[in-house]
């Protein structure tokens, strides 16, 4: 089973990322038929002023009275008016569209460090529950909200309430539309998010796989690199929409993300300084121990209530973007006095820094107010570390699986792209090239080591009248034949090879001439009693010769005595096997 995986993973990375991009597309695509009905009618703010959250006991709003009242101004969507420099509340207000589309209208927004309060006419009908009951507010959430059957034409207000000015006017994706269809936005908005928890669960099982097959010196990267990815996930699914249907907390999940967010970069500082050898340890040791300082002293300033995760974060952000780019330098320059990791090394400081351009770019984002803290497009600084471990690891396998491949048996390496230039691509024997290659390496073994090795050559009896009688088709599945029944007698001992035409040759390694004699009569003997040809009895001849230690022999002596031996054998009869010894008998 573990072969299967090792031998099919090969492929499985770049179909992980097909895949990735084609659900990713599938999803928006099915998402995108959501037909919200927007309020993009006349919107009015009124500025409330400042007030203590958990004071306000407002449950019903004279929305005509006070929508005729001059404090009222024009409210352009997507602008930011200015304010009293003490003002934390406002009431922006609209009408609701007059055409009745749906049967269960809901209205549909998404607040932004906000707690908010919804007004149709005179009547509350929907309360946040935040921080005007003195909740914290952090973090994005989306809010729907049942409309009566009364509701088309109504005026809807916001009670909105922040503690930044900034962010009083951030409603978001304001519509009406069908409860489901809402229901869909949602998982429209983590259709991304989604699917790369799902992407980034199949690495983790992969790597963790791999890491409980390969006993090596890379396991405690393995467990870095799971780290970093598991870390990712829980961040990515605290940052989602969907996460409020399983537990509707927005603190709870607001603060997951930022612990998340601070923690996440350490385990990539570990993978470098796993890679380091003892080259700038205690440059990465401080890196370490900064980011792991850092967020310890920002959990006991939020235990202290004093907004610790909130504070120390630009702190963090500056400390792990600027620890990132150092670490990617380092690992970039020990790559030149690593020869044998070079390629490694030069692949993980290049997804280090460009996770940590993503990083500076997202905390960037963050300071100027471009994205939020719980943006899903924050989520993208997992994917360099995602495709790299993936490309990582179809290189590992390839290459394991390369040097498994080299061991097996002689038809597995006969079939294999490396040796495609040695073999015969008929008889599926080696071809001349491969002679030359398996000789050098035996006469030197035979000099050094005084190891014995022989050699066959052998021909088809009469081949020339098979093909003139029967045809080149049938020669050639005589040919064939006589390859197979060959390479039945032979083992890892032997390199069979097609010489030339109808003659083959067998070299024996640490086989005495006796020996060779042995199993070049039983080749023949088993061709004679095979019918490999209707009608024709199919025959071969065979000549032997072995080496001669002492440095008086050579690679073409020795052929020439198993060619002259050969040539004994048909012209004394045919059909038999001749021992080179026979010849000096013979003189």
């Amino acid at each position: 089973m573990m072969e299967k995986w090792e031998k099919n993973i090969k492929k499985y990375p770049w179909h992980l990322l097909i895949a990735l991009f084609a659900l990713l597309g599938q999803g928006m695509w099915l998402c995108g038929s959501c037909e919200a009905v927007p309020l993009d009618g006349k919107w009015k703010y009124y500025e409330s002023g400042h007030i203590e959250p958990n004071m306000v006991t407002l449950t019903n709003l004279n929305a005509n009275m006070m929508y005729n009242d001059k404090r009222w101004k024009l409210y352009e969507q997507g602008s930011q008016p200015e304010l009293r420099p003490d003002t934390n509340c406002i009431i922006l207000s609209t009408r609701l569209p007059k055409v009745i589309h749906f049967n269960s209208p809901v209205l549909f927004f998404v607040t932004e460090n906000q707690s908010v309060r919804v007004f149709l006419d005179d009547d509350m009908i929907y309360d946040s529950q935040d921080v005007f009951r003195g909740n914290h507010i952090n973090g994005t959430r989306w809010h729907m909200v049942n409309l009566p059957s009364s509701y088309p034409g109504g005026q809807v207000s916001f009670q909105v309430y922040s503690e930044k000015q900034e962010d009083l006017f951030r409603l978001q994706e304001i519509s009406v539309d069908d409860s489901l269809m809402q229901t869909q936005r949602i998982f429209q908005h983590d259709s991304i998010s989604i699917l790369m928890i799902f992407f980034s669960i199949v690495v983790v099982v992969m790597l963790a796989m791999h890491y409980w097959i390969e006993k090596n010196n890379s396991q405690l990267t393995h467990v870095a690199a799971i780290l970093f990815i598991l870390i990712g996930i829980v961040r990515m699914a605290a940052n989602s929409w969907t996460v409020f249907l399983l537990y509707d907390n927005l603190s709870f999940w607001y603060y997951i993300s930022l612990l998340m967010l601070y923690v996440q970069p350490l385990p990539l500082m570990f993978m470098v300084y796993q890679r380091l050898n003892g080259r700038f340890d205690q440059t990465a040791r401080m890196a370490i121990c900064g980011g792991t300082i850092i967020p310890a002293l920002a959990v006991v300033l939020d235990l202290s209530d004093i907004a610790g995760l909130e504070r120390v974060l630009t702190v963090d952000f500056m400390w792990n973007g600027m620890s990132l780019v150092m670490m990617s330098s380092i690992l970039w320059n020990s790559a030149w006095h690593d020869v044998a990791a070079y390629a490694y090394n030069v692949r993980l400081a290049v997804t280090i820094c460009t996770t940590a351009g993503f990083y500076i770019a997202y905390f960037l984002g963050v300071y100027f107010h471009v994205i939020s803290l719980q943006n899903p497009w924050g989520n993208v600084m997992l994917v360099p570390m995602l495709v790299s471990i993936l490309y990582m690891m179809n290189r590992i396998i390839r290459e394991e699986h390369r040097l498994k491949e080299e061991n097996k048996q002689l038809e597995q390496e006969v079939i294999s792209e490396k040796h495609k230039a040695q073999v015969d691509p008929l008889t599926r024997s080696f071809t001349r090239i491969k002679m030359a290659e398996v000789m050098s390496e035996l006469i030197n073994a035979a000099e050094d080591s005084k190891l014995p090795f022989a050699m066959m050559m052998m021909d088809i009896d009469k081949f020339k009248s098979v093909n003139d009688t029967y045809g080149h088709a049938a020669g050639d599945r005589v040919l064939v034949g006589m390859a197979d029944i060959v390479r039945r007698n032979l083992d890892a001992r032997h390199t069979f090879i097609r010489y030339g035409g109808e003659e083959f040759m067998v070299i024996c390694s640490m086989y005495t001439l006796t020996e060779a004699w042995e199993l070049a009569e039983k080749i023949r003997t088993d061709l004679e009693k095979s019918v490999l040809l209707e009608g024709r009895q199919i025959t071969c001849s065979i000549g032997v010769s072995y080496w001669h230690t002492g440095g008086n022999d050579s690679e073409k002596a020795m052929q020439e005595r198993a060619d002259k031996a050969l040539y004994y054998a048909k012209n004394h009869g045919r059909n038999q096997c001749v021992m080179e010894t026979v010849l000096t008998d013979a003189s």
